[in-house]
């Protein structure tokens, strides 16, 4: 609980961009968050819509540590964010947690 942030999610801002540093996960507690594509001519694409079923920077779980996509907010609302760091170690130290995440991936 001390690692967690709740935080505003405020319409089309960008909580992580693609090919940026994933220094946070972010699990939406309403609102919606879409998962964009970032082609090399700046082209977007949806790929996937995130609530409050699942997270943003999931892929931190197998290590990365730059995001392949643009996490962007579609239906403004509120999250939890946790550092990758503190996230990681989560799914380390917590079966029950891991669970979790792996279920979600």
């Amino acid at each position: 609980m001390p690692h967690l942030e709740h935080v505003p999610c405020h319409r089309e801002q960008i909580l992580v961009d693609a090919d940026s540093p994933l220094d946070h996960i972010f699990f939406p507690d309403s609102g919606v968050v879409s998962v964009m594509a970032v082609y090399s001519d700046g082209g977007t694409i949806e790929m996937a819509t995130i609530g409050r079923e699942g997270c943003a920077g999931v892929q931190a779980v197998f290590g990365t540590i730059r995001s392949s996509a643009r996490y962007w907010v579609q239906i403004p609302g509120s999250a939890t964010k946790i550092s990758r760091a503190a996230f990681t170690r989560a799914v380390r130290q917590m079966p029950s947690f891991r669970s979790l995440v792996y279920a979600y991936v």
